[in-house]
């Protein structure tokens, strides 16, 4: 009778620990992110030339286009390691001040969150495949890198105890070597930020001394989400760019890790100066009482043939002041002349930064939607860990039940067979 009840409450204990583990087991998976979570078709532009990835962007390595439950992106490893993947635009920036945002999204088949690297890239040379976060040891200008970075240590966890992805900047003048302890520690501007989820955008403000990087965090729903400032860092004199290419970069070894890119904008000093222009042409369309120009670009004002005709004939009995008179009145005309062009040219750049605006508009309004559909399968993904837990528990209660019954009626009747064979016996 002890043996039995010692065999069964040994044999509960064993299938209640091993319930829990299962879920325990099972909870980083449910928190890793599917591609349910994306419910937004990003249109992609089409290559042009042999050999683009899209429009004005090369790939190289495993960098190829695909589509999940109708979300297109740009995908540079997959879950297949050890893989890699660059891609870069073919023309340079060459402005020393630019904002840049991309939307990423990394997958993976671990039980918790591991990043073998993944980095934006703005320097001198596109990038190119190689040991340092993907791309060449001796590159030359500003890197954003998400990986497993250990603060302490100033340097990037080779096996991570505590799985937390980072993001930092790095830098390099095409000297220093990644593997280097102490120019490692050199090429690090900043011990960076811990990355909420793999999923998410960071915004990039680049000046030629600085850089300034901000994550936008996932909020709840009906909450416009607001940049998030994760650090700030001074750029080293070598690594200062006039001008440089954008990239991006991933590779995967340790772990099998998918990096994509979803979604990429960049706004230069350009947009700038087109909205300073176009507010400039409103204040002198509005003051000026030549407005009538901008609808009459061709041909000059027709009063100036008038003008200098009347003019001329007041002085013509004085000759030595025909010539002064005329020469003033060129001037006036040359200088008219410049108002046309400088509107005609500022008219046109108008219509350009119209044309980025609404661009830039669609965007935000749709990751605005994006953002909204992620909460709300993020709330559904909440409750539904909850009927699950709640399923569990009653589920192991019935199991105790049943087991308890199974055993109260097995006592029984092996108490009823004892008497049984006892009255028999009599």
């Amino acid at each position: 009778m002890r043996t039995s009840c010692f065999l069964f409450y040994l044999w509960t204990n064993i299938l209640l620990w091993w319930c829990c583990r299962i879920g325990a087991t099972q909870l980083p998976w449910i928190q890793q992110p599917v591609d349910q979570l994306y419910s937004f078709r990003t249109p992609l532009p089409s290559p042009v030339v042999p050999g683009e990835i899209l429009r004005h962007w090369f790939g190289t390595g495993h960098t190829k286009r695909i589509q999940k439950d109708g979300v297109e992106m740009v995908q540079l490893t997959s879950l297949e390691a050890p893989s890699f993947g660059t891609m870069y635009h073919v023309a340079p920036l060459t402005t020393t001040n630019f904002n840049a945002s991309f939307f990423y999204w990394i997958g993976t088949k671990e039980f918790q969150p591991r990043v073998d690297y993944f980095a934006f890239w703005y320097t001198k040379h596109p990038p190119t495949y190689g040991p340092a976060y993907g791309n060449e040891v001796g590159f030359e200008g500003l890197g954003i890198v998400i990986q497993l970075f250990d603060p302490a240590t100033q340097g990037p966890i080779v096996f991570p105890v505590t799985p937390e992805p980072r993001t930092t900047a790095v830098s390099n003048n095409n000297h220093q070597h990644h593997h280097n302890k102490n120019e490692w520690q050199t090429q690090v501007l900043s011990s960076g930020c811990r990355l909420g989820s793999l999923t998410g955008k960071i915004y990039v403000a680049y000046q030629q001394t600085k850089v300034t990087v901000y994550q936008l965090p996932i909020q709840k729903q009906n909450i416009k989400p607001k940049p998030m400032l994760c650090f700030q860092a001074e750029i080293p004199q070598a690594a200062q760019l006039s001008f440089g290419y954008l990239g991006f970069t991933a590779k995967s070894e340790e772990y099998a890790t998918e990096h994509n890119i979803v979604q990429f904008a960049v706004a230069t000093e350009k947009t700038t100066e087109s909205t300073a222009a176009k507010k400039m042409q409103q204040k002198t369309l509005e003051s000026s009482p030549t407005k009538h120009v901008d609808s009459a670009f061709s041909g000059r004002p027709p009063s100036t043939a008038d003008e200098r005709s009347d003019k001329s004939s007041e002085y013509r009995q004085y000759p030595e002041k025909e010539a002064g008179v005329n020469a003033s009145l060129l001037g006036q005309e040359s200088r008219r002349d410049g108002n046309v062009q400088k509107s005609r040219e500022s008219a046109d750049m108008y219509a350009e930064m119209e044309h980025w605006k609404t661009v830039w508009d669609d965007t935000n309004e749709k990751q605005i939607e994006l953002l909204t559909k992620l909460s709300q399968l993020l709330v559904e993904w909440q409750s539904t860990k909850r009927l699950t837990f709640i399923t569990m528990v009653f589920a192991i209660a019935l199991l105790v039940i049943v087991q308890f019954y199974a055993f109260v009626l097995y006592v029984y009747y092996r108490k009823l067979a004892k008497r049984l064979r006892y009255t028999k016996i009599i």
